[in-house]
């Protein structure tokens, strides 16, 4: 049945106070028959048993059952072939006795519930328990709960029953009993016994072995010739004591026993028929049929007396189950985690629930206020072009070389766009959505967008609107502007695509020729939407007059201005001087700009009316040839060159790109020697080129102060918040280590065990830290909806709730189930000498 081989234990192996409790222990133990491991405290009988039962391991050696080896198939075996019987007993007091016998059962992987319920009942009759089912093991005696255990180590009929001093505990009325039942049993299993008491083993065992200092020093057989009976305390033999009899005529009294120090003072009244008896001495007792005292007549022998009866093991034959170690299901663990947390009577538990409900209220307010940063992070994903390049253009052949590449597959250019360095990238713009009904404001919403030449939207889908014949002030917007103006507008009336056509697009106030406003050819920048496409990215597309106008009228002092604006129509090759100073050009004198040869077909000066009054000498030339003079450089005239400022003033060109690898490439390539040099631009802020990531960069820069401190805060809370669940989980988790221990014993693998505590931390979680998340998230909501500066301090949206929700959940399972996974690193018998301390 057992075969033991060489097997060594040592505690605290490789260290200074390392302890060798086995040493090279070998046995061959029987199929049936009480089998007695005997030796003084200390010797390793205690040890050796967990060995075998699979409760502790052993660094050396072997220990075969049935040619199996307990190390590598421990929760199999000892659920299929052993019953423990601890010397403690080993009950779980939140079961009844019938739940703690049943829990064998189940262990094996029986689900029947009628069969359970047939071999319990037959286990509990077998031990004369049957009566007690429903009762729970804390209002039981010492030798009543011990009776259960054996119960639960036979339910299943195992072949091998392991009792750690089992009477250890016990007076010696049971003591006999339960010995008497372990003799019954021996009769068809191996019972292998852990004792110290001598009279036991020669009394009740078949064989005997002798540990000394961890060696087995002997090894007997033992002839048993009688069981030893215990004289039961709750009898008296009267044929024991001295009798006296006292008769008269109306009263007979027999006396048992040594004489009383004192006559006894009894009054007897007989009263319309009924007789009372008055009882004035002290410490006399009434027996009647229902007294657990008895009267036996003669003397106590130990022939004839009644021994254990005969035990029916029929009743609960051996089993065979698929599934080892399995006692929890969910539903039973939600109903235990629901007991044993929402019906916690303990203050003190009680006060550690209302901290996690206290820190998971306080993790969201921090989680709305991070949220701000998150919509930043959102809102600078917004302002950067994943398609837009910027270049610095220090000379004309830079800038012609990126014209000619326009349209070339292989630079993946499609336009460019001259523009100063400080606009580059995402530029404010306003919306009028139109007014509300008792209101005479207007609706404004604001956006950063990149301003876009209409070539670029070719290839786009027009989702509402038209992008065909464009003329100078209509504009075609992205969809994610439109999105984005549909989800914040307070007006019910602009729902769809649709009814964004024909809103107005604003750079902000009119624009002068000058830095200060005189009244005199100012520019509205105000754009009406014709069209939407669709796009991933912030942007705005214009006409290229616009475009050029708009850059002219940001410039402080130009010499070149479109006709349009002063009522001109002029051929593409003539253009108008305007002189500021009285310095006139001769009419029919040619001058360059932008490589192009002009005729000035007129000179007037810059008093005259139609030009009102300019700080600055001008060319005026067609609308066309104005365009083209603020998407490049080019060649100019010495007395254009003179008199331009926006030539020698520091330039980029914006790329739009439909291959971000092969414009980076061709960029990299032909900018490399480039290099800023002039004082106006200066440090490492500034870059040659900068691709979409570096304008990623250069947008977070602003902002990645305060998304780092909202980050760290809200990590240094997240790590207290783990921290305190941790410890929290782990002190109630301390309070159960019995409850660990014995479930652990008994055979509940380490799987089981991490799931039933998994499901009971996703109770617990869900009555203390949920109710907090459920708290502040309702408090954020109906904030945010009814006071509209909380948005600008917090940001909780649907599906960051969500990510919080899911987070308070995975942290509680990581802190729950943590302490136990750690614990159950030790063997069963650690974790129960763990609470024994």
């Amino acid at each position: 049945m057992i075969t033991i081989k060489a097997v060594n234990k040592f505690y605290n192996k490789r260290k200074s106070n390392a302890l060798h409790v086995l040493k090279d222990v070998s046995l061959e133990l029987p199929d049936t028959g009480i089998v007695a491991i005997f030796g003084r405290s200390g010797c390793g009988k205690t040890t050796l048993l967990n060995l075998i039962g699979g409760l502790d391991k052993f660094d050396d050696g072997q220990i075969l059952i049935d040619n199996q080896s307990i190390r590598t198939n421990t929760d199999t075996l000892r659920n299929r072939e052993i019953g423990y019987i601890f010397q403690n007993y080993n009950l779980n007091n939140k079961e009844n006795c019938y739940e703690n016998v049943a829990s064998a059962l189940k262990l094996c992987g029986m689900e029947d519930n009628k069969e359970i319920d047939e071999r319990v009942t037959a286990a509990l009759e077998n031990v004369g328990m049957d009566k007690y089912r429903l009762r729970y093991p804390n209002t039981l005696s010492g030798g009543q709960m011990q009776r259960i255990a054996i119960a639960r180590a036979i339910v299943k009929n195992p072949k091998i029953i392991l009792a750690d001093e089992p009477t250890g505990n016990l007076d010696e009325h049971n003591t006999i009993m339960i010995m008497d039942l372990l003799r019954e049993i021996s009769k068809t299993h191996l019972v292998i016994l852990v004792t110290h008491e001598a009279n036991l083993v020669n009394l009740y065992c078949d064989k005997v072995i002798a540990l000394s200092d961890g060696k087995v020093i002997s090894e007997r057989d033992n002839e048993i010739l009688s069981s030893y009976v215990a004289r039961d305390k709750n009898k008296i033999y009267l044929g024991e004591l001295e009798k006296k009899e006292e008769n008269s005529n109306f009263v007979n009294v027999e006396y048992y026993g040594k004489d009383p120090n004192q006559p006894l003072d009894i009054q007897v009244i007989n009263y319309n028929g009924k007789m009372y008896l008055k009882l004035k001495s002290p410490n006399i007792q009434i027996l009647d049929e229902n007294s657990e005292v008895k009267l036996e007549e003669g003397a106590f022998h130990t022939e004839g007396v009644k021994k254990q009866k005969e035990m029916n093991m029929k009743a609960i034959p051996s089993f065979t189950g698929t599934k080892y170690g399995r006692l929890f299901n969910l539903k039973d663990s939600i109903k235990s985690g629901f007991r044993d947390n929402f019906l916690e009577k303990k203050i003190g538990n009680k006060i550690l629930k209302i901290v996690l409900g206290l820190l998971s209220f306080i993790l969201v307010m921090l989680v709305a206020r991070f949220g701000v940063s998150i919509r930043t992070i959102f809102e600078n994903e917004s302002k950067v072009d994943k398609q837009v390049f910027y270049v610095y253009t220090p000379t004309k052949e830079y800038s012609k070389m990126l014209e000619n590449a326009k349209g070339d597959s292989e630079t993946g250019i499609v336009a460019t766009r001259l523009l100063k360095y400080s606009n580059i990238g995402a530029n404010q713009v306003s919306f009028d959505i139109g007014k509300f009904e008792s209101y005479t404001s207007s609706n404004q919403l604001g956006a950063e967008v990149y301003k876009l030449p209409l070539s670029v939207i070719d290839d786009k889908k027009v989702l509402a609107g038209t992008i065909n014949d464009l003329v100078s002030g209509e504009v075609v917007i992205s969809s994610m502007v439109a999105d984005k103006l549909i989800k914040e507008s307070s007006v019910g009336y602009v729902s769809k695509y649709r009814d964004i056509i024909g809103f107005v697009v604003k750079n902000g106030s009119n624009f002068s020729l000058f830095d200060y406003d005189i009244g005199v050819l100012s520019r509205n920048t105000s754009y009406r939407i014709v069209g939407i496409v669709e796009s991933e990215a912030c942007e705005i597309y214009y006409t290229d007059f616009d475009l050029s106008s708009e850059l002219v009228f940001n410039n402080y002092g130009i010499n070149v201005a479109p006709a349009s604006l002063y009522g001109y129509n002029i051929a593409s090759n003539e253009t108008i001087y305007v002189s500021s100073y009285g310095e006139n050009a001769t009419v029919g004198s040619t001058v360059t700009i932008n490589d192009k040869n002009y005729t000035v077909v007129q000179v007037t000066n810059g008093y005259d009316e139609m030009f009102d009054y300019t700080l600055m000498d001008k060319y005026v030339i067609n609308d066309a040839d104005f365009c083209n003079i603020y998407k490049y450089f080019g060649n100019y005239s010495e007395e254009v060159m003179n008199k331009s400022d926006y030539y020698y003033d520091q330039y980029y060109t914006l790329i739009y790109s439909n291959n971000v690898d092969k414009t980076e490439m061709f960029l990299n390539e032909n900018f490399k020697n480039v290099k800023i040099e002039d004082v106006l631009l200066y440090g490492d802020d500034y870059k040659v080129i900068y691709t979409p990531n570096a304008m990623r960069e250069r947008v977070y820069d602003d902002t990645k102060g305060s998304i780092r401190t909202n980050l760290i805060t809200l990590l240094i809370f997240v790590i207290l918040l783990s921290v305190c669940m941790y410890f929290i989980m782990h002190s109630m988790m301390i309070s159960r280590i019995k409850e660990i221990g014995i479930y652990r014993a008994i055979g509940v693998n380490k799987k089981n065990l991490v799931f039933k505590f998994w499901i009971e931390t996703i109770v617990l979680t869900t009555l203390t830290v949920i109710i907090g998340y459920l708290i502040a998230s309702g408090l954020l909501f109906s904030w945010t909806l009814k006071a509209g500066v909380i948005k600008e301090i917090l940001y909780y949206p649907g599906w960051i709730a969500l990510i919080v929700l899911v987070f308070l959940y995975l942290i509680s399972s990581i802190c729950g189930i943590l302490p136990i996974i750690m614990l159950l690193r030790k063997t069963p018998s650690g974790i129960l000498s763990k609470y024994d301390i």
